[in-house]
């Protein structure tokens, strides 16, 4: 019976037992059939709850005696917090529109207005301080409230319905004075002689989705009464809005308010999540209300098996589409714990279902999603936890903010980012034609729309269907992102009910045609599969261009013919000598020189493998990969032969043991296979030891060739190509393979030239380089008008450097940002960008797949991700290595069964990314090193962005690192000439990013490291010892009179003792709350009246020192420029 109440409530019914029947409120004035029959069925049993005061009763509230003002609601004292910030106040506008069909006497529609005005004292209430600095609400005067009736006669006018229309979108848009009020506007507006529009417009602080109804209906009672002569019948009201807000203050040390304060504390506890949806690069510092609106609609066939789903499993309409829209958001963020807020009328008081005023509270609905369980088990809490929430309706929301003593984050709602709304059959939702929209699968744009939340649903049951609309931050999120989203929910439920026992990770929400996109369309681009080997391709190109050029290294030059007579010969060594045989392993330790190029030719030739270790990695690492790898010979030369006491293997140095007029110089007759081992990588293993990535001919000949094909790689076009890799990062084998299968030159920079950005400079310019793929870490360090004269520049291995691109394109070059991990031949996707070429925003897509390769965006689970949800990168097709050496484990973790191609492999690359609306993918992070720090999901490379726009901040690298509670800190990493101030740093971030976006440290250092690739080297910037220039220990004391005062007012609010000049008020602890009574205090003793939002602006104890000074001198210069004109006078 209790849960029948509930869900009464939760339609906005209110009943009361009179004198053994009940009376039933309604804030409509309708109940559907269903309901009332629903009742009459229960009555004997409802009133028997209501007497024993299980439900929601009447509870009288006393008046209070007449004052000059006020105490604020809960409710109203967080609006009026709100408001203060600039463009806040009007998003909580709320206009109606009330369509009338008769003849109307103006003046006595004027009269009635009038006489809700009087009936109603919170429409003439307006918000201001009293003299201790605390806002109050004043009760005015009908005469003083200068309120005036709109009337405006649009007969004559062409296409009336829109200029009509026209006027109230501007209207609602228009400010209202909270101090000075009236905080509503009323205008009667005539399209015919018996067609009008009764419209009114009111702020939210004296008003809700209720009271417009009320304001509506009375208005008319009182005209009907007027027009007819009669004397009006409407009963009186007990109390008025300030009786509820004194009675509602009163409340908080009740024991039942702390009953709900208890529950909400407990419901509430924890880190706070906040849904990680994607959208775009937030750097306001300021929560914004621009927001658009969007309409469809639920079908009749998914609106029934909703019904349907109700009546077998109980509940209500509003929680089953709640549910469901939990588990789409659950599916797009792969995020477990979810909050949604919804308003309740908080009308379960008899006194209160005829008033006007901001009654609304709201329910913060969270819950937990197990991946495992299927909808009905996750319905069933749902709704348990639903009905918990209305037992405890009562506490205001805005006081369980305050309670949470949350750090205060300006540029979002507190508890949460979206909310949900669950309208009547008669309420207007919005100015939309619901019953057209009905009969349409469309998505209907309907524009700007004021929005109080990132985002907000609304749903309204029709007779058939259900109205499903969308108002989102347009600052956020984009439109693309929003109408997937809802023919996302509209797909979900058609699953949801053919799949109820299903696990919620497995119920599709894509349709057929998308996932034909996501899986086909954007993986198209196919080109007959290479039987070639790099072996075979090789050999063509020296027939085709015997005498050009093919290396270059400081004063060494060999032609094509020379490189493949030399490699023959070292081929023909190795078989003579060392018995090497196909499939044999055989690593090279060498320094960088044209050396390097014969010997993995050779190594090649003979059908063997290639190892490379880089000279500059420490003995554990080479000892490692030696010993995993277990080689057959190790090439090296004469400066690394006695600093191999952990390899007692084979040995070749190159330098002594091979001289190559003793060999042939035709090429050994070995049949290379496609099939057969090219290279053997080690990268980076999770275990702490590098693993050992397999790569075929097949894999890297497919990546060469389409390589070639895409940077323009030839000898009439870009002949000359840079060698700048280590060699034992995979971008070297691109380096030097897309040059010497395509004719064209390799340039290979010493290791001193490579070190040492100005010496590459020049080197590039002496050389007219065409061709170069740098690291972005290393370009940051260039001056880009070096690299002028050349055609192609590619990054990767890392986030593209948006403006050192940008910069790059404005010579006319073409700009590639390549993608690809070790283990799928080196390169995936590649992003083409030319001087003309559009993006949006500063983060430049990784692009769309090479020639046979597919990419997709998969979760948790491996389903297919929608277009702009993050998921993980997973590739398939020509590329793929053939597994990890030595591990069959972990090949089988991250080489899977493909899920869409049978007998196929697809890789897990564990990096995130998503889907662009054109089908390029856009890089996000790692999936294992995913940044979030208190509930927010970083974009390092955004933080990093602005740092580095910061004049004299030269370079930054952001690490993450737990502090000494095991929290997660942001630090950022520094180069400057100029001795940096945290101050300083933090003010210039605070005014581009949100605060949860500053890094917690910063520390000055000479040089940022980077590993042999080119890339940040996080181990060694972690062990550098740079000046910490925020150690978040820094104590700066009062140093003036002023200071100190305000010192002691903020020592006073906080209850610390000794704070810093420099300490933020919010980081402190400081609330909107304290932060009215730091107003009232710092107005009080000294003289200076500060608003709230210079509160937010002037956060620390010495900039509002500066500003109470600023005023004390221009109030003194006032004063004096006053008593001067006095004495003029």
């Amino acid at each position: 019976m209790n849960n029948l109440l509930k869900q009464l409530s939760e339609k906005e019914i209110l009943l009361e037992e009179v004198n053994g029947e009940l009376k039933l409120f309604s804030k409509t004035g309708i109940v559907d059939p269903e309901t009332l029959a629903l009742i009459r069925e229960n009555k004997e049993n409802i009133i028997a709850e209501l007497r024993k005061g299980n439900a929601a009763v009447s509870k009288e509230i006393p008046l209070v005696p007449k004052q000059q003002s006020y105490p604020l609601s809960s409710a109203q004292n967080s609006l009026w917090i709100t408001s203060q910030f600039e463009g806040a106040s009007v998003a909580y506008n709320v206009s109606y529109q009330l369509p009338i069909q008769q003849p109307l006497d103006v003046a006595s529609f004027k009269k009635a207005m009038h006489a809700v005005i009087e009936r109603h004292e919170i429409l003439k209430t307006v918000f201001k301080k009293n003299e201790e600095g605390e806002v109050r609400q004043w009760i005015l005067d009908e005469d003083a409230l200068d309120f005036v009736i709109q009337y405006k006669d649009y007969r004559d006018v062409a296409d009336n319905a829109v200029a009509v229309k026209k006027f109230i979108e501007e209207d609602s848009g228009k400010e209202f004075d909270l101090e000075k009020g009236p905080l509503f506007n009323v205008c009667l507006l005539q399209l015919a002689d018996s067609a009008y529009v009764f419209y009114y417009n009111m702020h939210h602080i004296i008003s809700d989705g209720w009271s417009l109804e009320v304001l509506g209906r009375d208005a008319m009672s009182f005209y009907e009464a007027f027009a007819k002569n009669e004397t009006p019948t409407l009963s009186p009201l007990r109390i008025q809005y300030k009786d509820f807000a004194s009675w509602q203050t009163n409340q908080v040390d009740t024991d039942s308010y702390n009953k709900h304060k208890e529950f909400w504390l407990n419901q509430l506890s924890g880190e706070l999540p906040f849904l990680d949806l994607p959208g775009k690069n937030i750097t306001s510092t300021q929560k914004t209300y621009n927001g658009r609106l969007l309409e469809t609609v639920v079908a009749k066939k998914e609106t029934l098996a909703l019904k349907h789903f109700v009546a077998q499993n109980g509940g209500s309409l509003f929680m089953a589409v709640l549910a469901a829209l939990k588990v789409l958001l659950y599916r797009y963020t792969d995020q477990k714990d979810i909050i949604i807020g919804t308003p309740i009328s908080g009308r379960d008081n008899e006194d209160l279902s005829d008033q006007i005023g901001f009654y609304l509270n709201t329910l913060a609905l969270r819950d937990t999603i197990n991946p495992t369980e299927n909808f009905i088990s996750f319905y069933n809490r749902l709704q348990n936890n639903m009905l918990k929430a209305y037992d405890h309706q009562d506490y205001p929301f805005y006081s369980i903010v305050s309670n949470l003593k949350m750090k205060y984050d300006q540029s979002r709602s507190a508890v949460f980012d979206v909310s949900i709304t669950f309208h009547n059959l008669s309420e207007d939702m919005y100015d939309s034609n619901a019953e057209e929209t009905s009969q349409k699968d469309e998505t209907i744009d309907y524009g700007f729309e004021y929005v109080k939340h990132d985002i907000e649903f609304h749903f309204q049951p029709l007779e058939d269907t259900i109205n499903f609309n969308v108002v989102y931050n347009t600052d956020r999120y984009d439109k693309e992102l929003m109408v997937d989203f809802m023919q996302h929910y509209k797909q979900l439920l058609t699953s949801l009910f053919k799949n109820v026992e299903k696990p919620l990770s497995q119920v599709s929400y894509i349709s057929e045609k998308e996932t034909h996109e996501l899986l086909h369309d954007f993986n198209s681009k196919k080109n007959a599969a290479s039987e070639e080997t790099l072996v075979s391709l090789f050999a063509k190109q020296v027939n085709l261009t015997p005498n050009v050029p093919a290396v270059f290294f400081n004063e060494v030059s060999l032609t094509y013919k020379e490189l493949d007579e030399v490699s023959n010969q070292l081929a023909h060594c190795f078989i003579k000598e060392h018995a090497i045989k196909p499939h044999d392993l055989i690593a090279v330790k060498l320094d960088r020189s044209e050396k390097f190029i014969i010997t993995i030719l050779a190594i090649l030739k003979v059908g063997a493998a290639y190892i490379p270790i880089d000279t500059n990695y420490p003995q554990e690492r080479k000892e490692y990969i030696l010993n995993d790898a277990n080689v057959k010979l190790l090439v090296t030369d004469s400066n690394y032969i006695f600093d191999l006491e952990y390899y007692e293997g084979n040995l070749f140095a190159i330098d002594i043991d091979f001289e190559a007029a003793e060999y042939d110089e035709t090429q050994p007759t070995v049949d290379v296979k496609t099939a057969d081992l090219a290279y053997i990588i080690y990268t980076s293993g999770s275990t702490g030891m590098p693993k050992g990535v397999m790569i075929q001919h097949k894999g890297i000949v497919n990546t060469m060739l389409a390589q070639i094909d895409l940077f323009i790689i030839n000898p009439e076009e870009n002949k000359h190509s840079l060698q700048f890799a280590s060699y034992a990062f995979d971008a070297s084998v691109s380096e030097i393979f897309i040059t010497l299968l395509s004719g064209s030159t390799l340039y290979m920079v010493d290791e001193n030239t490579r070190k040492t950005p100005a010496l590459l400079e020049q080197y590039i310019i002496d050389n007219k380089i065409d061709v170069a793929t740098i690291p972005p870490s290393y370009l940051k360090l260039l001056n880009v008008e070096s690299l002028k004269n050349m055609n192609v520049l590619v990054t990767a291995g890392e986030a593209a450097v948006y403006n050192k691109v940008m910069e790059y394109l404005e010579f006319g070059g073409i700009y590639y940002n390549a993608f690809g991990p070790t283990e799928t031949s080196i390169c995936s996707c590649v992003f083409k960008m030319t001087k003309e070429t559009a993006i949006s925003g500063t983060q430049i897509p990784i692009g769309m797949p090479i020639a046979n390769v597919q990419m997709y965006v998969l979760d948790a689970h491996n389903n297919l991700q929608p277009k702009g949800v993050v998921g993980e990168l997973c590739i398939s097709g020509a590329g793929l290595a053939k597994g990890y050496l030595n591990s069959e484990t972990l090949t089988e973790e991250k080489f899977i069964a493909h899920p869409f191609n049978k007998g196929e492999r697809l890789y897990k690359t564990g990096d995130m990314g998503r889907m662009l609306q054109d089908g390029a993918i856009e890089f996000v992070g790692r999936v294992d090193d995913q940044v979030k720090i208190r509930g927010h999901r970083i974009e390092l490379g955004e933080v990093a962005y602005q740092l580095e726009s910061k004049e004299d901040i030269e370079e930054v690298a952001l690490l993450v690192k737990d502090n000494e509670t095991g929290d997660k800190e942001l630090v950022a990493y520094i180069v400057s000439e100029k001795e940096q101030n945290a101050s300083e740093i933090r003010q210039f971030l605070s005014d581009r990013l949100p605060d949860y976006m500053l890094p917690n440290a910063y520390i000055q250092v000479a040089k940022i490291p980077l590993n042999t690739s080119g890339k940040v080297a996080h181990d060694t910037l972690l062990s550098m010892q740079g000046k910490n220039i925020d150690s978040g220990t820094e104590y700066v004391a009062p140093r003036n009179e002023t200071e100190q005062k305000i010192h002691d007012i903020w020592s006073s609010i906080l209850n610390i003792e000794k704070i810093s000049v420099i300490d933020d008020f919010f980081v402190l602890g400081g609330q909107s709350i304290l932060g009215i009574k730091l107003i009232s205090r710092i107005h009080k003793e000294l003289g200076i009246l500060i608003e709230l939002k210079d509160i937010f602006s002037e956060r620390t104890i010495a900039s509002i020192a500066e500003y109470v000074e600023t005023s004390q001198q221009l109030d003194a210069q006032e004063n004096i420029e006053e008593t001067e004109n006095k004495l003029i006078f």
